[in-house]
């Protein structure tokens, strides 16, 4: 379903609030007024036959307009006037429901890719607390427990330097049973844990 439709734009101009009309036609102006090329811009026309941005008949005062809403953020009388002229049977701006559905769906999709990015950044921030090392050897950075990864409801941690087993339970994310390395290979519950310590061994000690 378009986001910007003829329609949609002129049940939008129809709105009784005061100074809306001004806004929805500078806005609209400035994102037909982004299709231009640079060039196009500078001069006030439209020479590039791209299929977007103001029509050769509109360029100059489109643009114009443009950049007065850009700078003062509002339009002049015969600013709106001139683009509520009728056009075919309808305001002059809706001739631009194309462009600016285009240009409404882009704007839809970069703020669901904000979104998506911030909720990953979120769920990053959540997971690390989550896995945030809470034990007693803590007080040196340099005999912080290395993360060797999850099984089942608890998270495996290996102190190098005490040669620890660190295993911390989801459900109480405070509690955590600590065992040494040698310990742990006598005991089959641990059999997890202690493959997990033995690949790190193999692989960075």
């Amino acid at each position: 379903m378009s986001i910007v439709t003829k329609l949609k734009m002129i049940n939008a101009l129809n709105d009784p609030r005061s100074g809306f009309k001004e806004q929805y036609i500078g806005k609209a102006l400035v994102a037909i007024f982004n299709f231009q090329t640079e060039d196009e811009k500078s001069s006030n026309s439209a020479h590039n036959h791209n299929e977007v941005g103001f029509s050769g008949t509109d360029a100059k005062d489109g643009c114009i307009t443009a950049k007065y809403f850009l700078k003062h953020g509002t339009l002049r009388d015969w600013m709106v006037d001139r683009w509520m002229k009728d056009c075919r049977g309808s305001p002059r701006i809706t001739k631009y429901a194309r462009q600016l559905n285009i240009a409404a769906e882009l704007k839809a999709a970069k703020q669901a890719e904000l979104r998506a990015a911030k909720q990953a950044e979120l769920k990053a921030a959540k997971q690390a607390e989550a896995v945030k090392p809470r034990f007693i050897h803590d007080a040196h950075e340099d005999t912080k427990p290395v993360f060797l990864g999850r099984d089942g409801i608890y998270d495996t941690w290996f102190h190098v330097t005490w040669e620890e087993i660190v295993l911390r339970f989801d459900n109480h994310p405070d509690d955590y049973a600590a065992m040494s390395l040698l310990e742990a290979r006598t005991l089959e519950d641990y059999e997890g844990p202690v493959n997990k310590v033995d690949n790190y061994i193999r692989n960075h000690c």
